[in-house]
């Protein structure tokens, strides 16, 4: 028996639209700097900051089919290319249940100079970048008790496609 696909349409990546789901990371002002408030936010329980480089070799091919999630119950986590890259953020409100809510997914592409944190809590799905190969600064906190990451896998599978005036391969 076939599964049906919830299929999501990728939008540009603005705060606005992001906000449910944590901050988008890009420099908006003249001032020199722009401080990256929420990077390592977590409850007193994750006090260990971590900070790491992850490198995806692989570009995304769209539709991408989605059948697992992540969520951090402990804290933050923060995503910024170390280069001009577009990449794919899929994401989702936690439901009653405390397992993905499917009428919240969203998803969103990147521009170059973006980066995302996502709120304690937060579903997600992993890093999936169209330009490759790319490095990302990842940061979070942690708890030292191997308890930092819950994976989910997806009892229906949701399929994110581009807009047509979106980023494509």
């Amino acid at each position: 028996m076939a599964v049906s696909l919830l299929s999501i349409e990728a939008e540009p990546l603005t705060a606005a639209a992001f906000e449910p789901f944590g901050t988008v990371i890009e420099h908006t002002g003249e001032g020199r700097r722009h401080y990256i408030t929420e990077a390592f936010r977590g409850q007193a329980a994750a006090s260990e900051p971590s900070m790491w480089i992850s490198r995806v070799m692989t570009p995304t091919r769209m539709p991408l089919v989605i059948e697992w999630m992540e969520r951090h119950p402990f804290s933050t986590q923060t995503f910024v290319p170390m280069g001009p890259a577009h990449f794919l953020i899929v994401v989702c409100l936690s439901g009653e249940d405390g397992l993905p809510d499917p009428a919240s997914f969203r998803a969103f592409v990147s521009r170059p100079g973006q980066g995302v944190t996502y709120r304690r809590n937060v579903w997600h799905y992993g890093l999936s970048v169209f330009d490759t190969p790319t490095d990302f600064i990842v940061a979070m906190s942690l708890t030292g008790n191997k308890d930092d990451d819950v994976f989910f896998t997806l009892g229906q599978p949701v399929q994110a496609c581009l807009r047509s005036d979106e980023h494509s391969e």
